[in-house]
């Protein structure tokens, strides 16, 4: 019996340096002039399989990503950051964002089992021209909220299989990378499944209509104020609850049009 104490009080203490650590690998908001960048990143247990980032690609281009692995605990959160670093590292050496999903599944493949699978946003945008371009990787759809534009609210779901699944043929077939030309005022939020699947005390999802209500809700204030305005309705909703599964947003905000290049004479 004290043996089996002992194993469960050194689980539990590598399950906490577990999470430091991933806490501390966390990406630091980028600061980019003419752009504004908020994240939320609530894990349900210890160790999480949500994840994301920014990568800087070079002077006139940023990637972000945000994924989620199957599953939960230690295996999902060793996972996530292999995942992670493969997407970080293939961004800053290949074309395009297509491209870069697909050299991460190759690479990532072989070192699952059958029932572990990614699902992945990855987009970069070009900081000269404002566009975007992205590519789904089976993940939740991507939001565009701008009051000034026809539709406030969008929602962007180009075809794409999850990582992991496949070892490269299906995968690439199936990918589909879409752009998109961004304005001043254009909101971009990419969030995981944890949100909308949330559920309350009667077994309800929290769902996306709720969600898009709380960006019209939301969307205009600051980016902080959106992302906390989400989680406080989410929270609201569960009631009694608990959390049962990561919660991820990135938000990026266009704040003015690029600069003209200074003319001579």
């Amino acid at each position: 019996a004290k043996r089996q104490v002992k194993s469960g009080e050194e689980l539990q203490r590598s399950l906490e340096v577990a999470q430091r650590r991933q806490l501390q690998m966390l990406p630091e908001l980028p600061e980019i002039p003419g752009f504004s960048f908020a994240c939320t990143y609530r894990p349900c247990s210890t160790v999480s399989g949500d994840f994301y980032d920014f990568i800087r690609i070079d002077t006139d281009r940023i990637a972000w990503v945000i994924g989620d692995v199957s599953g939960h605990g230690i295996e999902a959160g060793m996972v996530m950051s292999m995942t992670r670093k493969l997407i970080n590292i293939h961004a800053r050496t290949l074309a395009t964002p297509a491209i870069t999903l697909s050299a991460t599944n190759r690479d990532i493949y072989g070192d699952l089992d059958t029932m572990t699978f990614i699902t992945a946003s990855f987009g970069v945008i070009s900081l000269s021209t404002r566009q975007l371009s992205f590519v789904r990787a089976g993940h939740t759809p991507l939001v565009l909220f701008n009051p000034a534009r026809a539709q406030a609210v969008q929602q962007f779901s180009p075809r794409g299989m999850v990582l992991g699944m496949d070892s490269g043929g299906k995968f690439d077939a199936t990918q589909e990378e879409q752009t998109l030309a961004l304005t001043p005022g254009d909101l971009i939020l990419a969030y995981t499944d944890g949100i909308v699947e949330a559920e309350n005390e009667r077994q309800e999802p929290f769902g996306v209509e709720r969600l898009l209500e709380e960006i019209l809700l939301h969307g205009t204030s600051d980016l902080a104020s959106l992302l906390s305005g989400i989680e406080t309705a989410l929270d609201r909703f569960r009631g009694t609850r608990p959390q049962e599964d990561d919660i991820t947003m990135i938000a990026i905000k266009i704040l003015s049009q690029p600069k003209e290049p200074d003319r001579p004479g």
